[in-house]
């Protein structure tokens, strides 16, 4: 089944570096069972769009700190900590917007992927977002624990100038979804649909973003459009 509008600021917008979400059913799916999945479609597009608004909101209130003090270190790191320990980000970091490539000023929690793995379309992005009152997602981004997606918050403030930026890791994102489903009947449901949604159409490994499902792959199955 073919998932495209985790929409918004959501999973869609995450992924927008990756391609088309895709949404797999291991059952054939008979009239009853293609009705359930595109409930389910429908409850994962509208939990993602909540994280995408947590996401957003949870930028916000970063930047409208560092915009307060001036990009001061200590307000930063304070209004970056409960959203480490609650798992949105694993980094959040104030990216140096002077030079043509952003360099990381100073960061909390574990050390930001962008910075070994920045390219010019991420800079243009970074410098984009330097001058806008908005959510921007940058990019995917790949180390040795792992992939995470980067965020940044502008427009970029101090002297010099910061850029508000975090990384919330792929690992972190079925938590997320899960957390969100609500009543155990929702997510008994869901659970019994086996559902595997990937970054891409591969269903490679290291495409998979959230896996419901006793074993994978799965079985070739149905494609509800």
């Amino acid at each position: 089944m073919r998932l495209r509008a985790l929409s918004s600021l959501c999973l869609g917008a995450l992924l927008l570096t990756t391609g088309a979400l895709h949404l797999v059913s291991k059952q054939a799916v008979a009239s009853s069972d293609r009705q359930a999945l595109e409930d389910r479609a429908r409850d994962l597009g509208a939990i993602a769009v909540q994280v995408g608004s947590r996401i957003e909101l949870s930028m916000a209130a970063i930047h409208a700190v560092v915009a307060a003090t001036g990009a001061d270190q200590d307000a930063f790191s304070r209004s970056v900590g409960p959203h480490l320990q609650s798992g949105l980000f694993a980094s959040a970091a104030l990216l140096e917007m002077s030079g043509p490539m952003p360099l990381v000023a100073s960061h909390v929690g574990a050390p930001p992927l962008i910075g070994p793995a920045a390219r010019d379309e991420h800079a243009r992005r970074l410098h984009e977002s330097a001058m806008k009152a908005e959510l921007v997602p940058v990019g995917r981004f790949s180390g040795p624990n792992g992939t995470a997606f980067g965020f940044s918050y502008g427009p970029a403030s101090g002297s010099p100038t910061r850029l508000v930026y975090a990384e919330l890791p792929l690992a972190n994102i079925p938590q997320l979804i899960l957390s969100d489903l609500g009543d155990t009947e929702q997510r008994s449901s869901m659970e019994a649909l086996s559902l595997a949604i990937y970054a891409d159409e591969s269903q490679r490994p290291e495409s998979l973003i959230l896996a419901l499902a006793q074993s994978l792959p799965l079985p070739p199955s149905r494609h509800v459009q």
